[in-house]
């Protein structure tokens, strides 16, 4: 924060890792430390802690046993970290993003709704994630039990067969006889619907799209279900 000092103090261990690097780079480019004439304020002494140090960032500390569960949780999702350059570079980025958390609290922008909300966001999507782990912790189906289970709702699970469907409405039989002549002959249905149908569909070239069947009376959906793709009736 403005007025403190990003300071932090890596200590090496026997993985080989050493002195970061970048963290001035990220100090001058968010400002963090004390302002030209003003005084330098000292680091606060970090909390005890329990665990082997890795590094200090002002107050705030990376034990060993921290790091490891973290690398431990990255390699659950596939993301290997193995060699001591990976571990130096993931050292280096925790140690990159605590100065800019540090920062960012500094400048109140945690008391900014935004921000409140999606924390709130998350902290409910992963209350309720651990929520499900609890519950679900020790359960073990068998991939039998899967397959019966399927096979007795099968018959449920069944898309109802759907129909795309144009249609032309008539006042009269003999007209409805004038338009399947037209149609044997080749017209366009949709053309004809256009000219000779007297519902609202016929500015769609009669077109209903996949219609409900609820929308019709029993003859026309059972007259509908006799039809192949591309026929009329």
């Amino acid at each position: 924060m403005r007025g403190k000092a990003g300071v932090f103090t890596v200590f090496c261990l026997v993985i080989g890792l050493s002195a970061l690097t970048g963290c001035d780079e990220i100090k001058k480019m968010l400002q963090i430390g004390p302002k030209p004439g003003e005084p330098k304020v000292g680091v606060p002494a970090p909390v005890e802690v329990k665990g082997t140090v890795l590094a200090t960032i002002n107050n705030e500390v990376i034990t060993l046993e921290s790091f490891d569960e973290k690398i431990k949780n990255l390699q659950a999702l596939d993301v290997k970290i193995e060699t001591v350059d990976d571990k130096k570079a993931y050292l280096n980025d925790l140690v990159l993003q605590e100065l800019v958390y540090q920062e960012a609290k500094g400048r109140g922008i945690d008391k900014k709704k935004e921000v409140r909300d999606a924390v709130d966001e998350f902290k409910k999507g992963a209350m309720a994630r651990e929520l499900i782990m609890d519950e679900t912790r020790g359960i073990n189906v068998e991939p039998a039990e899967v397959e019966a289970t399927y096979n007795q709702q099968k018959a449920n699970l069944v898309m109802p067969a759907q129909a795309s469907v144009r249609e032309i409405v008539v006042p009269t039989e003999a007209a409805a006889k004038e338009v399947m002549i037209a149609l044997l002959g080749g017209a366009d249905f949709a053309t004809l619907a256009k000219e000779k149908s007297r519902v609202a569909s016929a500015a769609k070239g009669g077109d209903l799209g996949f219609y409900d069947p609820k929308t019709k009376n029993a003859k026309f959906n059972s007259t509908v279900q006799t039809l192949e793709p591309g026929q009329f009736s």
